[in-house]
């Protein structure tokens, strides 16, 4: 099985390396921030959490630190990201990871399985982001929560102060877009959740 999407790591870089430290260095920035978000929005350890699109571990470790009585299932499409998630978790509490190579489309785990489910910066890059939240929803148990952390092309650049970067912006869009992504997938997460089955959230 292989990477599908407008990301793939191991395919779409000249240096995997330096991406896979790219990432590193993305998880470690936004860290405490994401933590104290995804515990306000009900992540308590002992749940069993899957988290989509796992990539080469460094958000898996995180949360293996963070929920230290969870099990956590890492599901990753590109074989090579999860070999170096494998690897590098070894030694940092891995046994409670399980590993799984799939697409978040199609995972084939059990349903009514996971509390919680957490897909950072991944539904932009599916060519099918309604099947990978239908999926999602089948997994979960009656009740639990789907957290996704991601992002609109048009929001992405808003900084202060401005940075020009009109030409690198439109050219990610488009380089996004030709490969099956969705470089405006923010704007349209609600009404996706919602269609899907994530009701709760939008009745309060």
């Amino acid at each position: 099985m292989t990477a599908e999407g407008s990301y793939q790591a191991s395919t779409f870089n000249r240096d995997l390396e330096t991406e896979i430290q790219r990432l590193k260095a993305q998880v470690h920035l936004s860290w405490e921030k994401e933590a104290r978000t995804l515990k306000w929005f009900g992540l308590t350890d002992g749940m069993n959490v899957m988290e989509a699109g796992s990539g080469p571990g460094f958000f898996t470790e995180k949360l293996v630190e963070l929920l230290p009585n969870s099990s956590i299932t890492a599901v990753e499409i590109d074989p090579v990201l999860q070999e170096k998630a494998a690897e590098y978790l070894q030694d940092k509490g891995g046994y409670r990871v399980n590993h799984v190579q799939a697409s978040v489309g199609d995972t084939g785990l059990p349903a009514n399985t996971f509390d919680f489910a957490i897909a950072r910066l991944l539904f932009l890059h599916l060519p099918d982001p309604v099947a990978a939240a239908r999926e999602i929803f089948r997994i979960l148990k009656p009740g639990g929560k789907l957290v996704i952390i991601d992002a609109d092309g048009d929001l992405f650049w808003l900084t202060d102060p401005p940075l020009s970067v009109e030409n690198l912006k439109k050219k990610l869009k488009e380089v996004t877009a030709l490969r099956g992504g969705h470089p405006y997938f923010g704007r349209h997460l609600c009404r996706l959740l919602k269609e899907v089955g994530f009701v709760k959230l939008f009745d309060i």
